[in-house]
């Protein structure tokens, strides 16, 4: 989240979505084992677990929602559908993760352009 939360502040609503997107996804694809598990647990047998990635997803999307909010970030939505919007683009992000991990093993070149294809996605959404 603080990650995410340093590149919130770029100049305008392009550069911080683009911004976003690269941060997130290069972390992600520095710390695979722990987006592996992440993205399996989602689904998995464990209450607890998939209880504590809601969490942090909430927390993710409440914290994003409100800085771009207090940031008069994307004034043309208000307060409940950012926090709409970004909850959907997370939940896309973390669905992307399998094949983002393994696109960007086989070949960086299709990592990437699924990577140009969620961050299009993120436009979309939040125009």
């Amino acid at each position: 989240r603080t990650l995410l939360k340093g590149v919130r502040d770029a100049d305008t609503e392009a550069d911080v979505i683009a911004a976003s997107v690269e941060a997130a996804f290069t972390y992600i694809r520095g710390n695979e084992a722990l987006f592996i598990l992440i993205a399996r647990e989602r689904a998995g047998s464990s209450a607890s677990i998939r209880c504590a990635i809601r969490n942090e997803v909430r927390q993710i999307v409440e914290e994003m929602a409100c800085d771009f909010h207090e940031r008069g970030l994307f004034e043309r939505f208000s307060l409940p559908e950012k926090e709409a919007a970004v909850a959907a683009i997370v939940s896309l992000g973390l669905s992307l993760i399998p094949d983002l991990l393994d696109l960007s093993r086989e070949s960086s070149a299709e990592g990437d352009a699924l990577l140009s294809q969620f961050e299009y996605q993120v436009q979309f959404i939040l125009s």
